[in-house]
């Protein structure tokens, strides 16, 4: 049975089972997506107000 890329990374599933290391990058891409463009508005913002 075939996982999907969405499934595998799931913060839901069980801690039995190891992580690959591109389960690891896919896991660390999902937190860190929202995050670093969210730093790179604040920081824009913050050269724009001087």
């Amino acid at each position: 049975m075939p996982r999907s890329p969405g499934a595998s990374t799931s913060l839901l599933r069980g801690w039995d089972q190891g992580l690959t290391a591109g389960e690891w990058i896919g896991l660390a891409l999902r937190l860190l997506g929202p995050v670093l463009p969210s730093l790179a508005v604040l920081t824009l913002r913050g050269r724009i107000r001087r």
